[in-house]
This record gives C-alpha cells, sequence and structure tokens, in this order.
C-alpha cells in the first residue's frame, strides 16, 4: 500500500511534530487503520512535505513525529478554470478532475442556459462538498496544494475577473473559430491561462460577443460534441501536454 497523505493547511516550518483531527484523523485511523510506529506524509500551502510517523492515537486525535521534509514542485503553469455551474453529479466530476490535473483555481459562474441556478441558502454546503472533492483529488495526484474553488459568480463577472491574464481562452462549439490544439502549437507558452466552460445548452452568442469585449478567445475544440462536464477536463490535460508537465 502507498504511502497515505493528508492536507495540513499550516505546516510550520519548525514544527517536530503534528496533530491531526476531524476528517484527517478519521481517514488515517478509521478507514486506513493506522497505528503506532506507522507512517504517513502530511503537506501544505507552503509548498513542503514531511514524513511523519504515528506516535499516538486518542479517541479523537492522531499525534505524529516529523522524521523528514523535502519540497514540493511548483507547476509552471497556472490554470484557471470558469466552469458554468452544473448538475451535482457533473459538478463533481468536473471539480475531481480538474483538481488532479493540477488546475490552480476554479471559479463556478451562471450564464442565461445554466442548469442549475445557485440557491443561495446551499452555497455554503455547495463549497465544503468540493473542497472536500478538491483536496482528496490532489491527494491521489501528490500536488503540492488542492485547487481553490471560488464562491459562484455571474457570467457578467466572471468574464471581467483577472484582467492581468493575456491567455482568455473560451470553448466554443462553432467550427469558423480557431482550434484550441492549433492555438496552443502557434503560440508561444504562456504561464498563466484562463479558460472558460459553458453549461450544457452552450453559451449564447450575445455572452461569446460580451466575453470577446473583455479578451477571450473563442477556440474550437474539435468535431466532437463534448459534455460540459468533460470538455474543461480534457481541454485542460491538452493544455498541461503542450504548456505545462503532463507527461514530461
Amino acid at each position: 500500500m502507498s504511502v497515505p497523505r493528508v492536507f495540513l493547511p499550516h505546516l510550520s516550518s519548525g514544527a517536530k511534530k503534528v496533530i491531526l483531527r476531524k476528517d484527517s484523523f478519521h481517514h488515517l485511523v478509521h478507514v486506513l487503520r493506522l497505528s503506532p510506529g506507522d507512517e504517513f506524509t502530511v503537506y501544505g500551502w507552503d509548498a513542503e512535505e514531511a514524513r511523519v510517523v504515528v506516535q499516538e492515537v486518542g479517541k479523537d486525535y492522531l499525534t505524529g513525529e516529523i522524521l523528514s521534509r523535502s519540497p514540493l514542485p511548483r507547476p509552471s503553469l497556472q490554470v484557471t478554470v470558469l466552469q458554468a455551474l452544473l448538475k451535482e453529479n457533473s459538478m463533481n466530476t468536473v471539480i475531481q478532475g480538474l483538481s488532479m490535473l493540477g488546475v490552480h483555481r476554479l471559479i463556478p459562474f451562471y450564464s442565461r442556459r445554466s442548469v442549475p441556478q445557485p440557491v443561495p441558502a446551499r452555497v455554503e454546503n455547495k463549497m465544503r462538498r468540493w473542497g472536500k472533492i478538491a483536496l482528496h483529488a490532489a491527494s491521489l495526484s501528490h500536488l503540492p496544494s488542492p485547487m481553490a474553488i471560488h464562491t459562484p459568480t455571474p457570467f457578467a463577472e466572471a468574464v471581467q475577473m483577472m484582467p492581468e491574464i493575456s491567455c482568455r481562452c473560451l470553448l466554443y462549439e462553432e467550427k469558423k473559430h480557431s482550434g484550441f490544439v492549433s492555438f496552443l502549437q502557434s503560440s508561444p507558452p504562456a504561464s498563466e491561462v484562463l479558460l472558460m466552460v459553458g453549461p450544457e445548452g452552450g453559451f449564447e452568442k450575445g455572452e461569446v460577443e460580451t466575453a470577446q469585449q473583455n479578451g477571450w478567445l473563442p477556440l474550437w475544440l474539435g468535431q466532437r460534441i463534448l459534455a460540459s462536464s468533460f470538455a474543461g477536463i480534457i481541454a485542460v490535460a491538452i493544455l498541461q501536454a503542450c504548456w505545462g508537465d503532463l507527461g514530461k
């Protein structure tokens, strides 16, 4: 069995011990059955991971001694995906796939054809669940940190976000636009990329025009019409293979 990994947001550089509670404690002790003497790895936002040996298992906590530390490589490409809100299971698939591929940030948005529209009272619970999915996926892929997830925002605001990033790709199904792969192959690699994926019903033409006015470039993904829940994942995989570190 591979060594388990858990996320610890603030892994202090001078700490010699760690204490885990709640979800991390439950996963290591009740799911993986770790006991004193077993080893696991913790990693945090500071791009460092530590090898830890279990010292004590209490009723609701675990303590461990840090044996060694090592830096985690930072991705050379920072990708932010703006994804139209989808139904629950489809959105969970998007979050899992994007997080495994090393996407830096996800910004869910709602447009005219988005199904469902956000319910404010449920947003907090959705954000909590999405965060857990992203964290688990990042841990499986041995990434330095989980994908950050922004609160759902209207399309009109989403297209104006992060104006300092010049590489702004909008996936659009009309063949008259340049191909996504051709664009990547013919352009110098960027260090930061924004990628926008529409709802299952697609963008309205007025939304595409609004996006273009804000610097977005409509790009065609290819002959196949892909479900929105897979289009972003496939596009990021292509992007990481061409400009990032996937397969290298």
